[in-house]
């Protein structure tokens, strides 16, 4: 080999132990950075679950104490009460109207400062709290699932009530009733006819056979189909109706839209609310006067008239009472003239039963069995929690449902994004 050859080569070899080399320095760079953003996220995932704990700390600390703040007073000094609770105006609202209450965004430091970057910004953590009933409390909706002889002892009223409100025909209203109360109670006995004429049978027997029907009218034998059983126990969502025959027959009264599709003569077709609206699967069995909606309000027995006949002449009776309680918490009268408070009248929370009176004359007797004034209170008392962490582009949110058991906190679910 020539001298020029051999120059050529060792050369080569050089090159070659570079580019090894560089590649070995890019790769443990690389990897040096991964593992460098792999730590600051853990770093932060750590943080989160600190702020998370921070949220939840105070979930409990107002949901704990909330009964006990002062009420309001024209010559109340705000200063005197922070420096006495910090959090007694996120107490206030969940004490008087029962409705939600948002903590915060606050910032929150690490449990220990060195660990951190002082120039990085300290995250935050924002609580929401939302009283769902409960207690010697009400809610914003019905809670369906004490809506049943083994729940609320009034659950037929308020069914009916509901019914009527939604404009399902007065003949049919059984169809429903006896459908939920065999899907919610503890046995196998069919309470009565679902609407279709099916011979008395077990309410597991009905629903195989019910489902191979639907599957034969709707798919065809080639379509597999699902053989389910009533639940006996409450349901987790409002969307499991769908499964119950009557409802499932008439899907209008879960979406808003015709009862009676089949019916040709547009002038005949039924146009129904969606019962949803209405309901929850949450809370107590009362409703909640200063936070309910008009349609909710419209489905109480007694602003529904109890001797009402049809669902349109309850429907306007109970319209104009829901009208003149929501006139007032908007600060308007019975003429829709802004308020114009009494000395001793701070505010349109509406406090009690004798209150209520004087807004709605008209609104009968019955409707007290119904109605609370506050949220939920006392031992079984229900809140939905909202637990939103941020820090360094990263969100983290939490769901979560709680009560009091012994005037404690305890909570029944908890959920968290990825």
């Amino acid at each position: 080999m020539t001298c020029a050859a051999k120059k050529g080569s060792a050369l080569l070899m050089v090159l070659w132990t570079i580019l090894v080399l560089s590649v070995l320095v890019f790769s443990f760079a690389f990897d040096a950075k991964l593992q460098s953003s792999a730590n600051v996220y853990v770093r932060e995932r750590v943080y989160m679950d600190h702020l998370v704990e921070a949220g939840k700390t105070l979930a409990e600390m107002v949901i704990a104490g909330y009964e006990s703040a002062p009420e309001y007073a024209e010559d109340e000094d705000p200063f005197e009460l922070l420096d006495k609770d910090r959090w007694v105006f996120a107490k206030r609202p969940l004490k008087q109207t029962g409705t939600s209450t948002t903590i915060g965004p606050i910032q929150i430091d690490s449990g220990d400062p060195e660990e951190r970057d002082p120039d990085v910004q300290t995250g935050t953590v924002t609580v929401q709290i939302e009283s769902v009933g409960g207690g010697e409390g009400g809610g914003r909706k019905f809670n369906i699932n004490n809506l049943y002889p083994g729940g609320n002892p009034h659950y037929l009223d308020v069914w009916q009530a509901i019914l009527s409100w939604a404009g399902v025909p007065e003949d049919d209203h059984d169809y429903f009733v006896n459908a939920w109360v065999d899907w919610r109670d503890d046995d196998d006995a069919k309470q009565g006819d679902y609407g279709d004429g099916a011979k008395d049978s077990g309410e597991k027997e009905y629903y195989e056979e019910y489902c191979r029907r639907t599957r034969d009218r709707d798919a065809g034998d080639d379509v597999q189909v699902e053989i389910y059983k009533p639940r006996n126990g409450p349901i987790p969502d409002l969307r499991e109706l769908d499964k119950l025959a009557p409802f499932h027959e008439h899907p209008g009264l879960l979406t808003g839209g015709v009862y009676n599709p089949e019916e040709k003569d547009k002038d005949r077709q039924i146009v129904v609310s969606n019962i949803l609206e209405v309901l929850t699967v949450f809370g107590g069995d009362k409703i909640n006067v200063n936070v309910a909606s008009k349609d909710v309000l419209m489905c109480v027995p007694g602003i529904r008239p109890t001797d009402a006949e049809g669902p349109e002449e309850g429907g306007e009776e109970a319209a104009e009472i829901a009208d003149l309680i929501l006139n007032w918490r908007s600060g308007l009268d019975d003429q829709g003239r802004p308020l114009d408070f009494d000395s001793d009248e701070e505010s349109t929370w509406i406090k009690d039963w004798g209150k209520l009176q004087e807004i709605a004359q008209d609104i009968e007797p019955a409707a007290q069995e119904y109605l609370a004034f506050t949220g939920g209170v006392g031992d079984g008392a229900r809140f939905n929690i909202t637990i939103t962490a941020r820090s360094m582009g990263m969100t983290h949110v939490v769901k979560a449902k709680m009560t009091l058991r012994e005037s404690k906190p305890v909570y029944l679910e908890w959920h968290e994004d990825p």
